[in-house]
């Protein structure tokens, strides 16, 4: 089992480590560090969430909720030779965690108890629209449509309000079944969109306006963290990982390379070669590769 010297968590994530003995120090620019004697062992990691925790893009799935070793948790659990329970699943919405998923998949949270070393997931997305805004924003491009990006977008916006007190209500149950001692780690997306216009009839920049929702729905999920902190005793050590913005940073779908450089994106897209629909817009192998680096990266203290 893999032995640590030190251990210090930024922002962003829902990960849950066990830490006896830890302590918590919030810098003055927010960043959360977890600081203090590690656990000697990390033995059980527990996965939530949705396609950007099951691993969509990655390949090798093991079932229909597209789960995959390749995915940044399982990357994760074994670079720390920790075991996994994988529960993260494809479409997952915010009332998966908290609810069964029809009659034969129980709710996300049962696979949550005090023998939990690590949770990691990733949640909102799908409640949100996230499929219907990739076709409209990056295939259909009909920024002017009723059904188009920008309606798209707008609708999204309206929707932040209801699943802040959605998400923090089942984290706040997700944290009550861990021991007070371990840690819940948040991850946000990535932006999707890269740094530069693309402009769609009526003159919309789709690209703009996605990456504002991507920032305004990652301060969303800040208040969700700080709210399941300040819910009861027990809670603090709960934390939000930023990482995703800086991992696919100049790797996103249209991104612009440096001259002389290929493109390097870090998502499948709608013409690569035998992507299926739930793969497009998700990390791809290299993508999954570098967020569960940063994943590791985060937990061990270091920058992504």
């Amino acid at each position: 089992m893999r032995r640590w010297a030190r251990w210090a968590v930024p922002l962003l994530v829902v990960v849950v480590a066990t830490a006896t003995g830890l302590a918590v120090a919030v810098s003055r620019g927010g960043a959360d560090r977890l600081t203090g004697t590690p656990p000697e062992r990390l033995d059980k990691v527990v996965l939530l969430g949705d396609s950007y925790s099951a691993g969509n893009g990655a390949g090798g799935y093991v079932d229909s909720c597209f789960r995959t070793p390749d995915s940044a948790g399982r990357r994760y659990a074994a670079a720390v030779r920790a075991a996994v329970v994988d529960v993260a699943c494809s479409g997952a919405v915010v009332a998966d965690l908290t609810q069964p998923r029809g009659p034969t998949v129980p709710a996300q949270v049962d696979a949550v108890d005090r023998t939990a070393d690590v949770v990691v997931l990733t949640m909102g997305g799908n409640d949100v629209g996230f499929g219907s805004l990739v076709l409209q924003c990056f295939l259909f491009r009909t920024g002017t449509d009723d059904r188009g990006c920008a309606d798209g977008v707008s609708r999204a916006r309206a929707e932040l309000p209801r699943l802040r007190t959605d998400l923090t209500a089942a984290l706040v149950e997700v944290r009550s079944r861990m021991r007070p001692d371990a840690v819940l780690v948040l991850r946000t997306y990535p932006l999707l969109a890269p740094d530069r216009p693309l402009v769609e009839p009526g003159g919309y920049d789709a690209n703009r306006a996605v990456r504002a929702l991507g920032s305004a729905g990652t301060r969303m999920q800040q208040e969700v963290v700080d709210a399941v902190r300040a819910s009861g005793p027990g809670r603090e050590r709960t934390y939000l990982d930023r990482s995703a913005a800086t991992v696919f940073a100049g790797h996103e779908l249209g991104a612009r390379p440096a001259a002389g450089a290929k493109a390097d994106p870090f998502f499948v897209g709608f013409g690569t070669k035998g992507a299926r629909q739930a793969e497009v817009y998700h990390p791809n192998p290299a993508g999954w590769a570098a967020w569960g680096d940063s994943l590791t990266a985060f937990l061990a203290g270091k920058t992504p």
